[in-house]
């Protein structure tokens, strides 16, 4: 029996220490396409500017946690190390896998070995462009682990998570979606004639069109390349990218579009037979999701079903699987051990492979950085930035002001 916990255990967190391999190893302080316009650009403005800076817009976001983080680690120790703050996303990812282990802890009515896919999905799945750019990570991860923290608050303290949700929505433009689910929650609840429902809406309602107030207050709609009838004529490319989107665990535009449509299948399964009311955590935090994919394949489906498959979003196909594969577990009356062994041996050596795919891709990128800040000391251009006089500027004003130097 002791064997097998250690066994089980050291399972478990294999991939959480593969993940951190991939990160120390190929980390590297150097910014990158967005670092430049989010963390230098921010941190080179005046002082007496920053405070209204920390709101501006950035594309369709506007990232006030990143901004922050950088603020205070140049506060703190009086530098910015891109790798630092890249970090600070993956202890984010950390964070959010905690939270998680205890939806595992609560909901799975089986032993204990059926917890192990959740460590292999959340860590060892094909998103390398958050793994070590700072830009991604903190803005990826740390939304993800607000929305879910306000899911679990709900029920206990709402102005908690209407708080966690603002943090959110100011961490990344998806987190505003967290409102629509939490008001869809709380009209399950008047369904359910839940005494406390009607405030709930009331609550919601207020302080969702404060915080919608605020991020579209002098909000400019970002430059498009298309139309919206682009969208509308062409309904099934917006639908392809859409479970594309949703299976993009498993990099191949067919495979994922399959493992979408099945996922979405079972979802409205779970609506169907009103898995909402069993376990509404769970539900709305899969509708949360869902809304997410939606607007990627109603903004981006014109770009093509490969965009879809964009390592930075996986973490939104990771997670609607394992919420998934939760209600699963909360469905089925007998456990399915003899599949568990097979479900386990396909997903570890997928996982092994995707390490591997990883570490060869993180190994180019971190190459690449280290390579065109060489030729750019050389020859004035190579800067990962698609504007090379812009990102000269930048570097050059935060050497001046002493708290960053190209390596």
């Amino acid at each position: 029996m002791k064997l097998q916990k250690i066994s089980f255990l050291l399972l478990f967190i294999l991939p959480v220490v593969l993940y951190f391999i991939l990160f120390f190893n190929n980390r590297v302080n150097i910014p990158s396409w967005d670092d430049y316009d989010i963390f230098l650009s921010y941190l080179n403005s005046p002082e007496q500017e920053q405070l209204a800076l920390l709101f501006s817009q950035h594309n369709e976001h506007r990232l006030v946690f990143s901004k922050i983080m950088a603020k205070a680690m140049v506060y703190c120790f009086g530098f910015i190390d891109f790798s630092y703050l890249a970090l600070i996303g993956n202890l984010m990812l950390c964070a959010l896998f905690y939270l998680i282990y205890n939806l595992f802890k609560t909901y799975n009515p089986y032993s204990i070995y059926f917890i192990l896919p959740l460590s292999y999905l959340l860590f060892l799945s094909p998103s390398s462009e958050n793994i070590t750019w700072a830009t991604g990570a903190i803005q990826n991860y740390s939304v993800v682990f607000f929305a879910l923290f306000s899911f679990f608050l709900f029920s206990k303290n709402i102005f908690l998570a209407l708080i966690c949700a603002s943090l959110a929505s100011f961490t990344s433009g998806s987190g505003l979606f967290i409102f629509i689910a939490l008001l869809l929650w709380s009209l399950g609840n008047i369904l359910k004639k839940d005494k406390n429902a009607w405030r709930q809406f009331i609550l919601i309602s207020l302080f969702s069109s404060v915080i919608y107030g605020s991020y579209f207050y002098h909000y400019i709609s970002p430059i498009k390349t298309y139309q919206i009838q682009d969208i509308l004529l062409n309904p099934w490319q917006t639908l392809h990218y859409f479970f594309i989107f949703l299976g993009s665990y498993v990099q191949d535009i067919w495979i994922s579009f399959i493992l979408g449509v099945l996922s979405f299948s079972f979802f409205i399964y779970l609506t169907i037979t009103k898995y909402f009311y069993k376990n509404p955590l769970i539900y709305y935090f899969l509708i949360f999701l869902l809304i997410n994919a939606l607007a990627a394949a109603l903004n981006r489906s014109v770009f093509g079903p490969e965009q879809a498959l964009s390592s930075r979003y996986v973490i939104i196909s990771v997670l609607f699987i394992l919420f998934l594969y939760l209600a699963i577990l909360e469905q089925i009356t007998i456990p399915p051990n003899h599949y568990l062994k097979v479900l386990f041996s396909v997903l570890f050596i997928y996982s092994l492979l995707v390490f591997k795919a990883e570490y060869q891709e993180l190994s180019i990128f971190k190459q690449d950085l280290i390579m065109g800040v060489q030729k750019w000391k050389a020859t004035g251009i190579g800067l990962n930035h698609p504007y090379q006089a812009q990102a000269k500027v930048q570097i050059e004003q935060a050497e001046k002001a002493g708290y960053y130097y190209l390596p």
